[in-house]
């Protein structure tokens, strides 16, 4: 996706399956990849086409880092331990390839730290909307998001019918 523009033309590479693979994608990208196109086409004119890449990770991986120390401190650990999880897992994120071409993978963690902080939160109501969340964004963990708001109900009762607590 990240040079999909200049695939778009026909004659540049005629007959190659990976280019039609590519043009059918930009012509009808699908509903799993509605998010991400639409911030990389709203910062695409404002920033150009790598600083928008990059802006959508960053971003991504900086309310990741959020939602991760957020939920650690739901865990009980001190502040300056939850701090360095965040930090340790934003240096990561933005060291590997995600920072340059896996967009999607970075909503994905956006979307694994946001879940981990709602689990650990106690607001077992959000997680089923997860599902769809997931298949907008980063389609590939939709299938455990539903596994995960099925099987809820069994493994959380106490704290879902308000006997027991969560984390906090």
């Amino acid at each position: 996706l990240y040079g999909l523009h200049t695939i778009a033309d026909p004659a540049l590479f005629p007959g190659d399956p990976a280019a039609d693979l590519f043009r059918r994608m930009a012509a009808d990208p699908g509903a799993g990849n509605i998010v991400f196109l639409s911030l990389y086409k709203a910062l695409l004119p404002l920033a150009g086409l790598p600083w928008a890449a990059k802006t959508i990770s960053f971003f991504s991986v900086f309310l990741s880092a959020f939602f991760i120390y957020h939920a650690s401190l739901r865990m009980k650990f001190r502040k300056d331990t939850a701090f360095l999880l965040s930090a340790f897992y934003a240096i990561y994120f933005l060291s590997t390839n995600a920072f340059y071409f896996g967009q999607f993978r970075t909503l994905g963690a956006l979307l694994n730290a946001l879940l981990l902080y709602v689990l650990c939160s106690g607001k077992y109501i959000l997680v089923p909307f997860f599902m769809p969340l997931y298949y907008i964004t980063y389609p590939y963990p939709a299938f455990s998001a539903a596994i995960l708001a099925l099987a809820l109900p069994i493994f959380r009762r106490k704290e879902i019918s308000g006997r027991g607590r969560a984390y906090s």
